[in-house]
């Protein structure tokens, strides 16, 4: 009995020592205030089943996006590029062919999200 009673009040010290640890370093990873343009500059990459987009962000405001789908047996790749800004929550994107639009998107060191829950990653 004097086991079972050792046994239980250390399961229990082990269930509350769990509760009462440290998330400080997972918050590090997690988005937070509005950044500068210096931290969107990189490849970001978002990839399923069938599709992959990346976006190559460059420090003098131009960007490349390819947009890849695979469709019917094959790869298709369709590319574009243009002039972008971004203010810390938002990119602002200006195509080669003049068509403007705007992505929120919370950033993190190595991912963002974009406000319809897209997940690229730094590469």
């Amino acid at each position: 009995m004097k086991s079972l009673k050792f046994l239980f009040v250390a399961l229990t010290l082990l269930m509350v020592a769990l509760t009462f640890t440290s998330c400080k370093d997972d918050e590090k990873d997690e988005p937070g205030a509005p950044q500068s343009s210096a931290s969107l500059v990189g490849t970001w990459v978002s990839e399923g089943n069938t599709f992959s987009e990346t976006f190559i962000f460059s420090s003098n405001g131009t960007f490349t996006y390819i947009f890849k789908d695979y469709y019917n047996g094959e790869w298709k790749t369709y590319p574009d590029d243009g002039t972008y800004t971004f203010d810390g929550s938002k990119i602002n994107i200006r195509n080669s062919k003049g068509e403007e639009w705007t992505i929120g998107i919370t950033l993190s060191d190595n991912y963002f999200i974009d406000e319809i829950g897209c997940v690229y990653y730094k590469r």
